[in-house]
């Protein structure tokens, strides 16, 4: 196995002096004096192992020491690569990477491993240190742009190799209580299969420059690692002192740290609060700003357009401020319709403890005036620093709240939040007011826009029942005047037994069309496929008579075709009267109207024509006015809503209403049906039938 070892270092210790030779002729870059002093540790750290094992004065941990300075250049290039923003926690992780080298320099140690203490602190520090290398490796990678990967992935595969060889090593070492010697032999032979991967990477990126960027994410998970790593680690020193020393006690003993220890772990991993306090540690001391604005601007967004079952926009704005700010619980009071700020919104906060409090009207005057966010806990110490006549009311007595947050909207504070105590104190500087400033902005926002979107469905609720009314009046005008047509005829035709009959079946056709109404005015559900065949002539005729007198000629049609057609009756009535009405009405009493109905040659398409010589009206009048609701050529007398409610039933059952208008001359309206089926004689409800 010696031999093996020798022969594997040494060639590793070769072929990393032509790796070395290889970095002055084809790499360069601001990190090459970095890639060149970690050769000549390989170098130095393989002849020694190669010399140890030849060697019978000499030992493998003899050699630690340079073991150990290897792995302190490999963490210096990774932090190269992995700028932190502030100095103490690079030399912090240094000082973790060197202690090793220390522990491996100083004799102290080995005297202790000969007094009987079974746990080597020497293996126990390369374990640590190959955790932490694992550890920055992979922050650092995140950490390289999607497009540069191509370019550094290699190099990458080959430190993840070495690291998790010695990671594996150590910690089967300190299992075992000793180095494995065909591992140290296989070790080398590893760490010869990863150079081509070191060449590979050398020659697609031969620029190395520190680009790499750390987001505040990577930096916590980073911290988190190495903190749960340190404390793992002192847990397992911890516990083999207790075995050793405690006895015949020691196996119980080492039990109950273990136990203890994980209890601690997951209460402290589990602690919101910790998080917290570890990441205001981390955006304090790591970065120049504590907010990383790109990654928090997203998770606002995505927060408040995240809907969730028996969540409100409100209460999703109140809990995006609450995690943006690391805060307890939120409140707001907002503007309702008298224009009173109430307090509406309670999260993670007693509704009975504040839902009878009020904004004073001192504070909200100051926010209006200056758009500061309040730092309650710097009023009640430096009262000084605001406005004398400020009074805050039950926001300065209750320690439990923090922040008072205005919402603007157009020059307008139209809400007021306030945040409970965050979950670890910090003090708010200008880039927490900046922040809050910007969250408040988006938030309020959001809540303008739903507030709008509320009074628009408010209005748009009383537009339906504005254009319900609308049709109510229009239909009870077409009712009475027809029955003003009756009274005006009555007098010549009383004695008329066949106009009696007509004053029957018009007047119960207004009954009809009024109990109809009332039934869709009070709710009562009405078929909406109440079709039936009908005799389109009879009712063509039928309808005609009604308005017979009316004006100098009305022209009623013979029914002599036979069509029959699948309609809704109620529907088809109320439009040809309203056609036959208009016509009338534009004619005048000397004038004269025309119906007819027929189905065309071309395409077989029943039709009714309503033709009258009144003024007719311009084209531009048709084009964009005609069939639009409440547009009229009759001034007040007309509502606008009979053609358009016309051409919305016969475009549904697949039809239309065609207009010709001639100056001067006739206006023709034709309601055109779907074409008949004379081969199958069926159509669909609402079409036509022969």
């Amino acid at each position: 196995m010696d031999f093996i070892i020798q022969v594997s270092y040494g060639s590793l210790a070769a072929v990393y002096s032509v790796l070395l030779l290889l970095t002055f002729y084809r790499v360069s870059g601001e990190l090459v004096w970095h890639f060149r002093w970690l050769c000549l540790a390989l170098i130095l750290w393989a002849a020694a192992v190669c010399f140890a094992a030849s060697s019978p004065e000499w030992l493998y941990a003899d050699t630690w020491v340079l073991e150990s300075l290897r792995n302190v250049l490999i963490g210096l290039l990774l932090l190269r690569l992995w700028p932190l923003p502030t100095r103490w926690p690079r030399w912090l992780i240094i000082a973790a990477l060197i202690f090793p080298l220390l522990i491996d320099a100083l004799d102290v140690f080995r005297i202790s491993v000969q007094q009987q203490i079974s746990l080597d602190p020497r293996l126990v520090g390369h374990l640590a240190v190959s955790i932490i290398l694992l550890s920055l490796l992979e922050q650092v990678y995140a950490a390289v742009d999607l497009e540069r990967r191509w370019a550094v992935k290699h190099f990458f595969l080959g430190l993840l190799a070495l690291i998790l060889f010695d990671l594996f090593l150590y910690a089967e070492a300190v299992l075992y209580q000793h180095l494995n010697d065909a591992l140290l032999a296989a070790r080398g032979i590893a760490s010869l299969l990863v150079v081509p991967l070191f060449l590979l990477a050398g020659v697609r990126n031969p620029h190395w420059d520190a680009k790499f960027m750390v987001s505040r994410h990577a930096a916590f998970r980073t911290a988190s690692l190495l903190l749960i790593g340190g404390y793992l680690l002192a847990v397992a020193i911890a516990g083999f002192y207790v075995r050793d020393f405690g006895g015949r006690w020691g196996d119980l003993l080492l039990l109950l740290v273990i136990f203890f220890a994980a209890t601690v772990l997951f209460l402290l991993v589990s602690s919101g609060q910790v998080r917290s306090v570890l990441s205001v540690l981390i955006a304090k001391h790591f970065f120049r700003l504590k907010y990383d604005y790109r990654e928090q601007w997203l998770l606002v967004t995505h927060a408040l357009d995240e809907e969730t079952e028996g969540d409100t926009l409100q209460d999703r704005c109140l809990r995006v401020m609450c995690n943006a700010l690391d805060s307890r619980g939120a409140l707001i009071w907002k503007r309702d319709d008298q224009r009173k700020l109430v307090a509406c919104g309670f999260w993670n906060m007693l509704r009975s403890r504040y839902e009878r409090e009020q904004i004073t009207a001192s504070t909200l005057g100051f926010l209006r005036q200056e758009g500061w966010v309040i730092d309650l806990n710097e009023y009640r110490t430096f009262p000084e620093r605001y406005p004398a006549g400020l009074d805050l009311g039950f926001l300065a007595e209750d320690q439990d709240l923090w922040l008072v947050i205005p919402l603007i909207n157009a020059s307008e504070v139209f809400a007021v939040v306030v945040l409970a105590t965050p979950r670890s104190m910090r003090e708010i500087g200008w880039e927490d007011h900046d922040f809050i400033k910007l969250v408040a902005q988006q938030v309020s926002s959001y809540l303008s826009l739903a507030d709008a979107h509320d009074a628009l469905a408010k209005a748009k609720q009383f537009e339906a029942y504005n254009r319900v009314s609308a049709f109510v009046v229009h239909d009870l005008k077409n009712i009475s005047a027809q029955l003003k047509l009756l009274l005006s005829n009555m007098a010549r035709h009383r004695s008329n037994p066949e106009f009696i009959d007509d004053c029957v079946e018009t007047i119960e056709h207004s009954v009809a069309k009024m109990d109809r109404m009332l039934a869709q005015l009070s709710g009562d559900k009405i078929s909406e496929h109440g079709v039936s065949h009908i005799d389109l002539g009879a009712q063509v005729k039928a309808i005609a008579l009604r308005f017979a007198g009316a004006c100098k000629q009305v022209s009623i049609p013979d029914d002599q075709q036979g069509i029959k057609l699948l309609l809704d009756e109620q529907r088809f009535s109320s439009a040809l009267e309203n056609l036959i009405k208009n016509a009338v009405e534009s004619a005048g009493p000397k004038g004269e109207v025309e119906v007819s109905f027929g189905v065309r040659e071309e395409d077989s398409r029943p039709f009714v024509d309503v033709a009258d010589n009144g003024p007719g009206m311009s084209e531009a009048f048709i084009q964009d006015s005609l069939f639009r609701p409440f547009q009229t050529t009759k001034g007040n007398a007309g509502m606008g809503i009979g053609l358009f409610d016309a051409r919305e039933y016969m475009r549904m059952i697949g039809g239309d209403i065609q207009v010709e208008n001639r100056n001067g001359g006739w206006t023709r309206f034709t309601l055109l049906f779907p074409p008949l089926e004379t081969e199958t004689g069926n159509l669909v409800a609402g079409g036509a039938m022969q």
